[in-house]
């Protein structure tokens, strides 16, 4: 089984923090996890190494939305 979630990582918020306790869980249960994680490190401070499983490929920054 695979599983992917979308989530800020290393930072400093709760929301990531929920996600690595969750994510270090199913990554002892199913190996094949991805994280997909906001590439925004000048607003949300990246605080530690991803591990090879965390992929940042999208953006959470309003400001640069073209508002669609």
């Amino acid at each position: 089984m695979k599983i992917a979630m979308m989530t800020p990582w290393n930072t400093s918020c709760g929301v990531a923090m929920h996600a690595k306790l969750i994510g270090r869980e199913w990554v002892r249960m199913v190996p094949e996890l991805n994280v997909l994680a906001p590439t925004e490190k000048e607003t949300q401070p990246v605080t530690n190494t991803d591990e090879p499983y965390v992929t940042r490929c999208y953006t959470m920054d309003v400001s640069s939305s073209k508002g669609y």
